[in-house]
């Protein structure tokens, strides 16, 4: 079942460019994508978080798309991001809209533990928390009936990716270093007459292994901002990374395979 926060999340942080669930600051630099954290020896090493390296800060989210008479329109999002010396990671995400208020209401909040190996999907407005182990579970089997053969599509160029080292500056008190992924849409990929470019840029903070910004512009001419500040690197209160007591836990199964796929 596709968990609430996935249903809620509108286009913010990525565009679907976390925080899925990950987040944006998840991901480590080494291996960008323009797809939004990161145990203890409880978790197995591929759900370990960051450890040692705690902070806190609020990830902020402008989105502009220039329509073609020159109307521009600007949605602002806002999400408070921690992280513990554990690498236990919470995040708060307020509505995404078109003002840049403070007192947006909070529509989510997303605790991943690695230490226990589980994910925490909280709903303010009914004190309910879905819980969903994060360990990796085998995929379901395929079914085994035939299907027939896709129709054949005209041949077209492949995509291409360009990579650029930007260097480093620094962001928030942060040094972070930069890279630029160029994606060439060449003629014909999308009904287009010409290439287009979709450019995204990453700048990653070693020292604290986060990124403090990304910038995304797809083929539509919608250009994302995301940066992270108010970064404070004390260790966040241990109750931030717990279920408040007046919530209910809702314990989510995994679905088991469809008996008559295998």
């Amino acid at each position: 079942m596709e968990s609430r926060a996935r249903r809620l999340l509108p286009a913010i942080c990525f565009l679907t460019v976390g925080l899925s669930g990950a987040s944006l600051f998840a991901q480590e630099a080494a291996k960008p994508t323009p797809n939004t954290v990161g145990g203890s020896a409880v978790a197995p090493p591929s759900v370990r978080g960051v450890e040692g390296l705690p902070y806190s800060g609020v990830e902020t989210t402008i989105t502009t798309h220039v329509l073609a008479d020159g109307t521009t329109i600007t949605q602002e999002g806002r999400a408070n991001v921690f992280r513990d010396s554990m690498g236990r990671t919470r995040r708060e995400q307020f509505l995404q809209s078109g003002s840049s208020e403070k007192d947006k209401p909070l529509i989510y909040v997303i605790i991943r533990d690695p230490v226990a190996g589980v994910t925490y999907d909280l709903n303010p407005d009914d004190l309910t928390a879905r819980k969903e182990d994060i360990a990796p579970r085998a995929a379901a089997p395929l079914p085994k009936a035939v299907t027939p053969a896709p129709e054949p599509r005209p041949k077209v160029e492949q995509l291409t990716i360009s990579r650029e080292d930007l260097g480093t500056q620094n962001i928030e008190g942060l040094d972070a270093t930069g890279i630029r992924l160029t994606k060439t849409i060449p003629i014909g990929f999308i009904g287009n007459d010409r290439p287009i470019e979709e450019i995204t840029e990453y700048w990653h903070s070693p020292e604290l292994k986060v990124e403090v910004m990304m910038m995304y512009t797809t083929v539509f001419g919608v250009k994302t901002v995301v940066r992270l500040s108010n970064v404070s690197r004390d260790e966040p209160p241990a109750e931030l990374f717990q279920v408040p007591a007046n919530y209910t836990i809702e314990e989510m199964t995994p679905v088991p395979p469809n008996p008559a796929a295998q």
